[in-house]
């Protein structure tokens, strides 16, 4: 890859890492700019929803994220698209009931105005091993 898309790919994991800090902190100002205005966040259970009704159910406490890690992943940049496709291990309440979550997922980001937000995240269960 050229330098540009090297710094790219950088510059997505700095802000996936801030992303998932600000869920976990609680940062509405943060999550604001991270988030582009046409988000769409579909959950491990199939539910989506736009930035406005994750932003408010994080707000409202009904997902109480605990601890986001992210084990593995892989960031690739295309001019002013990139994607992130990895696993995240969630511990969160969700409506006060306790939950760990262990997932795929794709983050889709775009440079619009020169910054980057996320557009899209889907996320997929993944069965515990019996």
């Amino acid at each position: 890859m050229g330098d540009a898309a090297d710094s790219d790919i950088a510059e997505i994991r700095r802000l996936e890492e801030r992303r998932c800090r600000a869920t976990v902190e609680r940062d509405f100002a943060a999550l604001d700019e991270l988030f582009d205005e046409e988000l769409v966040y579909t959950h491990s259970s199939s539910a989506r929803e736009s930035k406005a009704e994750y932003v408010g159910a994080i707000r409202a406490r009904k997902y109480d994220y605990k601890k986001i890690d992210r084990p593995d992943q892989k960031v690739s940049a295309w001019g002013d698209a990139a994607m992130i496709v990895g696993r995240m291990e969630i511990d969160i309440e969700i409506g006060g009931q306790p939950k760990h979550v262990s997932s795929a997922y794709t983050g889709v980001w775009r440079r619009n105005g020169g910054r980057w937000r996320m557009v899209a995240l889907q996320s997929t269960g993944i069965p515990a091993k019996t």
